[in-house]
C-alpha cells in the first residue's frame, strides 16, 4: 500500500546488511585466525558470500518493496535466510578444498551474522515508531463502511508502522455492525470535516457504479489539498487473484496472479525438477528394476502404461507408468478411470497403486521436461474435453506443467473424479496453487506426499 515507504525501509534493510555480513566475516576471522588480515582465499570466499546473499534474498524476495516490515515475520524471514546462506557457503568451501577454510570460522560467520541481522531489524523497528511518534500520524477518513472498507481499517489500524490514524468512516448505506461505532456521518458531511479537521488523506472503498459521486468526492478532496486513493471492490465482479502489470506505457489487470510466469522462479523450479528426479531415478534404480520385473511376470503386456495426457498449454504428451491393469482396448483405457475393486487390476498393481511406485516413471517425464515433480495432476484426453465444460477455470490447470503430486492430491482429492464435487474440488485446490506457488510449498507437498496420510486417500 505505501510503496515508497516500504521501499526505502527494505533500501536501508539491503545496506545495512550487506555492510553487517562484511563485520561478521572480519569478526569471525579475527576470533578463529587471530587477525583481520584476509588473504587471497578468504577475500574470495567475502566476494562469493555477498553475491550469494544478493542471489538468495533476491529469491527468497527479502527486500522486496511490497512486503509489509512486521518484526517477527523480518526474524523468521532473517532466520530462514541466514541457514540457506550458510548451506550454500559451506558447500562452497567444500568444494574449494585446496583454501584449506576454517569450518568453524564459517559456522562462527553465520552465527554473528544472524545475531547482527536480527539486532538491525530490532533497531529498524524501534526507529520507525519513534519517527511515528515525533513526527504525528496522519489523519485519514474512509469514505465506505462496506467489506473494502472495512479491510483498510483493519490494514491501517493494525499496523501503526504506516503513520496513520483513522478519524472514521463516511457512508450513506447502511453500515456493517463491525465498524458502525466508526461511522462519523454521511458524505454530505465530508466537506465540513475536511474543513474542521487537518485530514491528510482519504481512503475510497464505494461501489464502482458510484462513478458521478466518485468524480465530485475527488474534486473536493482536491480543494482542501487532500490526497485521495480509491480501492474499488473488484472481487464483487471479478472472483479472482487479480495483479496489476505494466505493459509498456499502459497499466492492465490480469485475472490470475501466477507466479511461475517469473522466468526466475521458472528456473527454479526446473532446476530443481531436474536435480530431484536425477536423485530418483539413480537412487532408485534397483527398485525400479524389481518393479520392472514384478510387473512382467504378474501378468502379459508391456511393463510400462504409457497414455496420451493434457499437460503444459493444453500440449499433449506421453504420460508414463507402470502398468497396473491387464492389457484392455485403447478405447476403454482412454476413458474409464480406476476404480476401488477394478477387476481390471492386477496383484502386483493394486500395492503399486496404494504405494505410489506406479507413478515412479513419470520422473522420466519430469527430466523431458514435460511435468514437473509437483502441479496439477495431467487428466486423460477424454476427461479434458468433458470437464472444461463442467468446471469454471478447469483450463487454467493448464498454465503450469503438470505434476507426479499436487496440492489437491496431498489434500485428499485424489483417484476417480466420478463427481461433480471431487472434480469442483480438485480443480480449486490446484488453481489455489498456481496462485499461490512458491519453492517452499513444492517442498512441503513433496513431504506431505510422502508422510501425510491424507495423499494416501482414494489411492486405487
Amino acid at each position: 500500500m505505501l510503496k515508497n515507504y516500504n521501499k526505502f525501509v527494505r533500501s536501508i534493510s539491503f545496506i545495512v546488511d550487506l555492510i553487517l555480513l562484511i563485520l561478521s566475516f572480519l569478526i569471525s576471522h579475527y576470533i578463529r585466525l587471530g587477525d583481520l588480515y584476509l588473504n587471497e582465499s578468504y577475500i574470495i570466499l567475502l566476494l562469493l558470500s555477498i553475491l550469494c546473499w544478493i542471489l538468495i534474498s533476491y529469491y527468497l524476495g527479502t527486500y522486496k518493496n511490497t512486503i509489509k516490515f512486521i518484526l517477527k515475520n523480518e526474524i523468521f524471514s532473517v532466520i530462514k535466510l541466514v541457514v540457506l546462506f550458510f548451506t550454500f557457503i559451506s558447500i562452497i568451501a567444500f568444494f574449494f578444498k585446496s583454501a584449506a577454510y576454517s569450518r568453524l570460522m564459517i559456522l562462527g560467520f553465520s552465527i554473528i551474522q544472524l545475531f547482527l541481522v536480527s539486532l538491525s531489524r530490532v533497531a529498524i523497528n524501534s526507529i520507525i515508531r519513534n519517527h511515528i511518534k515525533a513526527d504525528g500520524r496522519k489523519k485519514v477518513i474512509i469514505l465506505g463502511a462496506g467489506r473494502v472498507g472495512q479491510a483498510i481499517f483493519e490494514e491501517l489500524n493494525s499496523h501503526p508502522e504506516y503513520g496513520y490514524k483513522i478519524i472514521g468512516f463516511l457512508d450513506d448505506r447502511p453500515a456493517n455492525p463491525k465498524p458502525s461505532k466508526n461511522i462519523i456521518g454521511g458524505l454530505s458531511k465530508l466537506e465540513s470535516i475536511l474543513t474542521e479537521k487537518d485530514i491528510y488523506e482519504l481512503f475510497i472503498a464505494l461501489p464502482l457504479d458510484l462513478g458521478k459521486d466518485l468524480n465530485s468526492i475527488v474534486k473536493t478532496a482536491e480543494y482542501f489539498g487532500v490526497k485521495t486513493r480509491i480501492i474499488p471492490d473488484f472481487h464483487k465482479i471479478f472472483p479472482y487473484k487479480l495483479k496489476l502489470e505494466k505493459i509498456g506505457s499502459l497499466s492492465a489487470l490480469s485475472f490470475r496472479d501466477i507466479p511461475l510466469e517469473d522466468i526466475t522462479n521458472r528456473l527454479v523450479k526446473r532446476l530443481f525438477d531436474i536435480i530431484f528426479s536425477s536423485l530418483v531415478l539413480i537412487l532408485g534404480s534397483p527398485l525400479l528394476v524389481l518393479i520392472a520385473i514384478l510387473v512382467k511376470i504378474s501378468s502379459k503386456g508391456p511393463i510400462f502404461f504409457i497414455q496420451e495426457r493434457t499437460g503444459y498449454n493444453q500440449k499433449t504428451f506421453l504420460c508414463y507408468k507402470f502398468r497396473t491393469m491387464k492389457v484392455t482396448s485403447k478405447e476403454v483405457s482412454d476413458s474409464q478411470q480406476a476404480t476401488e475393486d477394478d477387476p481390471r487390476k492386477t496383484k502386483i498393481g493394486d500395492f503399486l497403486r496404494n504405494t505410489n511406485l506406479d507413478e515412479l516413471p513419470q520422473f522420466f517425464n519430469v527430466l523431458k521436461g514435460d511435468m514437473s515433480v509437483v502441479g496439477p495432476r495431467p487428466h486423460m484426453l477424454h476427461h479434458t474435453e468433458e470437464f472444461r465444460n463442467k468446471v469454471d477455470g478447469y483450463m487454467t490447470r493448464h498454465f503450469v506443467k503438470p505434476g507426479i503430486t499436487g496440492w489437491a492430491q496431498v489434500n485428499g482429492w485424489r483417484g476417480p473424479t466420478d463427481t461433480q464435487e471431487k472434480i469442483e474440488k480438485r480443480v480449486e485446490y490446484d488453481l489455489w496453487y498456481i496462485e499461490n506457488w512458491c519453492f517452499w510449498l513444492d517442498v512441503k507437498i513433496i513431504f506431505m506426499t510422502v508422510f501425510s496420510r491424507q495423499s494416501k486417500l482414494n489411492a486405487f
